[in-house]
């Protein structure tokens, strides 16, 4: 595999990720986690890195943060192991608000990547993250950028539990958030220049098998940090998931709240939105400009809305992928777009009838590998 094909791995890697986080309709043995009561119940040993036994087989690491410096950055460990072949590989991108990126990518043979199966200790080549509960650490030395952060979690982390997705057991996923809102700060080296940096973080960890033809055809999320002035200091994820048609015509979102001393409220009963849709000329696909995300759930009420205001990533999977990939993916693929964007999350939440207003800033990304017919319009 050479480098660009990291790119759709990477991809295939994520989409099986979100497939696990739910779905009733093809979900046989009910899952370990509770969406009513999160948090309190992750060990180190269920962040390590697992030793993989079956076919297909995935993992990956998944870390974002916004500094007050005006940077974001998002970081995927990841591998997948596909019969007898398995690789490691690195992904990471730094945004400015002034526009530049910094791209890293690097593919990792196994036996380059020392790793613990106890803990979330990982390293290739001078990139790392090791630590445990409450502070991780993460050094990163690629060529496109160097930086050495600590995150410190405001709270213990939450184990959402093995789904299986399949009557036999052979699929499944499982999710682990161990930095549910951390606070982050080091150094970042851009262009040969150090900056010292602070500010807020997110970090998963995901594991599970899943086949190549079984991925989502659509995944969105909205990771929100920071709140900006004047708003209470609270974080909100949220995301949606189009699940593959071999698992019904099921989509399924998520909602979780959290404040400084923990889960403010997590629910699964959410409607997400695309509006102010635009064509973008040069990929000919259509991308929403705002998603609004409401909820009802038991004396919790929720509406928002994520307004992009400047793309970070727009990523053609199949342009990236080496030729003799080109055809096994396209197998798959139907409409191989990754994006990330910038921008705002607004609204209010009422829980047991007290009101909380919230403006954060916040981050979109959405894989799109189905039809058009996928797209929420």
């Amino acid at each position: 595999m050479k480098k660009k094909g990291l790119i759709i791995v990477l991809l295939f890697t994520i989409v099986s990720g979100a497939a696990a986080l739910s779905g009733d309709a093809w979900r046989p043995l009910p899952v370990t986690g509770d969406f009513n009561k999160p948090g309190g119940d992750l060990t180190e040993k269920d962040i390590a890195w697992k030793e993989f036994t079956n076919f297909f087989e995935q993992e990956h690491g998944y870390m974002i943060a916004r500094f007050d410096q005006g940077y974001w950055l998002f970081l995927t460990i990841f591998t997948f192991k596909y019969g007898p072949q398995q690789r490691w590989g690195v992904y990471s991108i730094v945004s400015s608000d002034s526009g530049k990126q910094w791209f890293a990518r690097r593919e990792i043979l196994v036996n380059e990547a020392k790793l613990s199966h106890e803990g979330i200790s990982w390293e290739s080549h001078g990139t790392s993250i090791g630590g445990s509960y409450p502070r991780y650490t993460y050094t990163i030395k690629e060529e496109a950028y160097q930086a050495k952060l600590a995150i410190e979690s405001r709270f213990p982390g939450w184990k959402l539990g093995r789904w299986y997705l399949t009557p036999d057991k052979k699929s499944f996923g499982e999710v682990f958030i161990y930095i549910p809102w951390g606070r982050i700060s080091g150094t970042l080296t851009l262009d040969g220049k150090q900056i010292s940096v602070s500010g807020n973080a997110y970090a998963d960890r995901f594991h599970g098998s899943m086949r190549l033809d079984r991925t989502d055809p659509m995944f969105f999320s909205v990771r929100s940090l920071t709140p900006l002035p004047g708003y209470p200091e609270i974080s909100i994820q949220t995301s949606y998931n189009h699940f593959n048609p071999a698992f019904g015509k099921v989509s399924i979102p998520s909602l979780m709240i959290m404040g400084q001393q923990g889960f403010v409220r997590a629910t699964e009963n959410v409607v997400i939105k695309g509006d102010e849709y635009y064509k973008d000329q040069k990929l000919g696909y259509f991308f929403p400009r705002k998603l609004t995300v409401t909820a009802e759930d038991a004396g919790f009420t929720f509406h928002g809305q994520f307004t992009a205001q400047r793309n970070m990533e727009m990523l053609d999977i199949i342009s990236q992928v080496p030729p003799y990939l080109r055809m096994l993916v396209e197998t798959f693929v139907k409409l191989p777009v990754y994006s990330k964007w910038d921008g705002v999350f607004e609204g209010a939440y009422t829980l047991n009838g007290k009101e909380t207003r919230f403006k954060i800033r916040a981050a979109a990304e959405n894989a799109l590998i189905g039809g058009p017919e996928t797209q929420v319009r």
